[in-house]
């Protein structure tokens, strides 16, 4: 009697594997986000980002290329062929959601608070100014422009002449691949809040050090120090002027 019961079970489980479809791959945004960590290599860096449940070892752009599309783009925070505008979000309307920015010129972009990430496609003399970022930074396409960024990943791709203030938390945060002109030094933004937002998150400057300045270029892998990046010198780094809230 228990070997047929035994039978029984695992035929019914054959069959109800037949009859329900496959299960499709999907993104989640706000599990993910409680998953969020440090990371110490290139491959959890990307299966770290909070808008990928998969483990893929596709290419890297085809892995951030999925990762700045595939997502629900809320009309509150995503900004497509701006041109000339200062636009200044507050926490509030921040929410830890995610941030898309594309196409838009000469603009300037004033994150004042807590995302889940930051995504900008196409942008060219922009000044992009955020509050921590608990997801990642993805880029796809850059000129000419400034960022003053504290974030737990960087992931810069076709940038190009453009300066970067950065608070990340190891030497495996800032990754870039296929840039050249760009330039790296300390963020050093204040505005009220923002110490006690980036306590929250864990990317205080205490706890980030001096990352900000260890990048890594995935396109040259040779041991002399890439072409395609180098530390802003003192003399040239300019804090921007807030726009007023």
């Amino acid at each position: 009697m228990q070997l047929k019961l035994t039978q029984f079970v695992e035929e019914r489980k054959i069959s109800h594997a037949k009859i329900l479809p496959r299960q499709k791959f999907g993104f989640k945004n706000k599990e993910k986000k409680k998953k969020v960590g440090l990371t110490t290599t290139a491959a959890t860096a990307e299966a770290g980002s909070r808008h990928s449940d998969a483990v893929d070892l596709a290419p890297t752009e085809e892995r951030v290329k999925v990762a700045m599309t595939e997502v629900d783009l809320d009309p509150a925070r995503t900004f497509i062929d701006r041109k000339g505008e200062t636009i200044v979000l507050d926490p509030a309307v921040l929410n830890d959601g995610d941030v898309f920015i594309k196409n838009c010129e000469e603009c300037v972009f004033f994150l004042r608070g807590s995302m889940g990430a930051l995504r900008f496609e196409n942008i060219t003399r922009c000044t992009v100014i955020t509050g921590p970022v608990t997801g990642g930074c993805f880029s796809e396409g850059a000129v000419d422009c400034k960022f003053h960024l504290v974030a737990h990943q960087l992931r810069l791709h076709h940038v190009t002449q453009s300066d970067f203030y950065v608070q990340v938390p190891t030497e495996m945060s800032s990754i870039i691949e296929d840039c050249n002109g760009l330039r790296f030094a300390p963020y050093a933004i204040e505005y009220l809040d923002l110490e006690q937002q980036c306590k929250e998150k864990g990317l205080t400057k205490e706890h980030c050090g001096d990352n900000w300045s260890r990048v890594q270029d995935f396109k040259w892998l040779r041991q002399q120090q890439s072409p395609n990046w180098c530390i802003l010198p003192e003399a040239e780094r300019v804090a921007p002027p807030l726009p007023v809230v």
